[in-house]
Order: C-alpha cells, then sequence, then structure tokens
C-alpha cells in the first residue's frame, strides 16, 4: 500500500497549527451562537408585542423604557418636577 509522506515544513509545528485551527473554529462557533441568539430575540420580542393589545404595546414599551432609563441614571418626570420644586421654593 502507498502510504503519502507527512510533509514537514521548517519551522512550523504541525500541532501548534492544529491546534489554532481548533481555536478559530471555536471562536467562529461561539459568534454564530451569538449572533443567532440576538437575531432569535428580536423575533421573539417582536413577536411578543404583536401579539399585545395596543395598550398593553404601549405599557410594555414604556417599562421597557423605563428600566433602561433607571440603567442610565436617566432622570423620571418625578425627580424633574422635584428638583424644580426644590429650586422654585428655594428662590423664595
Amino acid at each position: 500500500m502507498f502510504e503519502p509522506e507527512r510533509l514537514e515544513r521548517p519551522g512550523v509545528d504541525m500541532e501548534s497549527a492544529g491546534q489554532d485551527r481548533n481555536w478559530q473554529l471555536l471562536m467562529l462557533v461561539i459568534l454564530t451562537a451569538l449572533a443567532l441568539g440576538c437575531v432569535a430575540w428580536l423575533v421573539i420580542d417582536r413577536w411578543r408585542l404583536l401579539r399585545l393589545s395596543t395598550a398593553g404595546v404601549a405599557t410594555k414599551i414604556f417599562h421597557q423604557l423605563r428600566r433602561h432609563g433607571k440603567r442610565l441614571r436617566a432622570p423620571s418626570t418625578m425627580e424633574i418636577q422635584l428638583m424644580n420644586f426644590l429650586r422654585l421654593s428655594s428662590s423664595v
């Protein structure tokens, strides 16, 4: 039987080259899974919103915006009213 010779390149370790390919494949799989997960999240969220009534959608979006605003430390309307009240009462 004919056995092909293993080609050796000077200065290249074939085992580490195979490991490099494994890392590249692993990173490709992880990035693909993340991308598919993001797309699935967007599709499912849109599907959930389409099933709700108009008032339900408005309430849901309002709560999402409010939650994200708290994370960003954006002042709510109540905080703005309180700041205006304190500013007006201190000037009197």
